[in-house]
């Protein structure tokens, strides 16, 4: 790195912390008050405070509870089969079976759904036989997977989940 650059980063950084500023809201939620955290009228910024108008209700909606992040579904798997539900990154957060018993696997993106590492195992005569409200992350680059190793019966899987922002 030159000397050049050296510099150039040190104006802009310099710049850029004149600029940030805090903001606060009003008791009244109505209104937010804007102070510059760093800034001076001698040293190229402005001092003083500024206001803005913030909407009454704001609220934070969470991945999880945010409908536009939702996915799920379900599926039929034949005796013997494996079906891919779906590509990461998302959270898988519920699934349960009707039939004896399906495998949930995680698999590669290219790869077979048959060779996907176990996540799950449920069977609908155990207690446990469901997952509700779990948060198990299927990562970018992999493929939710539910084989059926049944080779006579089919079963079905109903699932649900959502994506990270």
């Amino acid at each position: 790195m030159n000397l050049k650059h050296v510099t150039s980063w040190l104006v802009g950084s310099a710049l850029l912390y004149g600029a940030v500023a805090a903001c606060t809201s009003s008791p009244s939620g109505e209104t937010a008050h804007a102070q510059e955290t760093g800034g001076s009228s001698a040293n190229g910024g402005s001092s003083g405070c500024g206001t803005c108008s913030v909407p009454q209700n704001l609220r934070v909606v969470t991945a999880d509870s945010d409908v536009n992040q939702h996915l799920g579904g379900g599926v039929d798997v034949n005796p013997g089969g494996a079906i891919w539900l779906d590509e990461g990154p998302f959270y898988l957060t519920d699934a349960r079976i009707s039939g004896d018993r399906l495998l949930v696997a995680v698999a590669d993106s290219s790869a077979d759904c048959g060779n996907g590492e176990l996540l799950l195992s449920l069977s609908s005569g155990d207690p446990g036989g469901y997952l509700a409200g779990g948060r198990l992350l299927v990562p970018a680059g992999k493929k939710l997977c539910v084989r059926n190793d049944d080779p006579t019966d089919s079963s079905r899987l109903t699932w649900g989940g959502f994506r990270p922002y």
